[in-house]
């Protein structure tokens, strides 16, 4: 995963506009290994921006 991607959350039980989606816009470089990363996530409407880790998340489209 990279700055630039859309995500959505990766949670049993949601679906739809429920599931939200959001743009990474940074990444945590200080944790070892990509799946020990945390992303930084730009949420969808009023929800605001929060890290979250990889195993959180699902990329649905990625960055150029």
């Amino acid at each position: 995963m990279k700055i630039g991607d859309l995500v959505k959350k990766n949670y049993k039980g949601l679906t739809g506009s429920s599931a939200g989606l959001g743009i990474i816009i940074e990444v945590d470089q200080y944790n070892n290994g990509p799946r020990c990363r945390l992303y930084y996530v730009k949420w969808q409407g009023d929800y605001g921006a929060f890290f979250s880790s990889f195993k959180d998340l699902k990329v649905i489209s990625e960055a150029r």
